[in-house]
């Protein structure tokens, strides 16, 4: 299982991989605040587990309009 979870975000075309920049680690994965996200726009972001020694799949991504 996870012990933690790691957040990217991607402000231009997901599916380029070089567009993705992290954004937070963390604990829980039921509610969590990214920071200093532009208002007016359409941002990605998707997550990934980490364990002991490794980093799992990352998630689909979900867009979303910043309000």
């Amino acid at each position: 299982g996870a012990g933690s979870y790691k957040s990217q975000i991607c402000l231009l075309d997901p599916t380029v991989e070089a567009n993705w920049a992290d954004s937070l680690t963390f604990k829980n994965c039921s509610n969590n605040t990214i920071p200093s996200l532009p208002p007016g726009q359409v941002v990605s972001v998707r997550l990934c587990g980490i364990g002991r020694s490794t980093q799992g799949a990352w998630t689909n991504a979900i867009s979303l309009m910043i309000v």
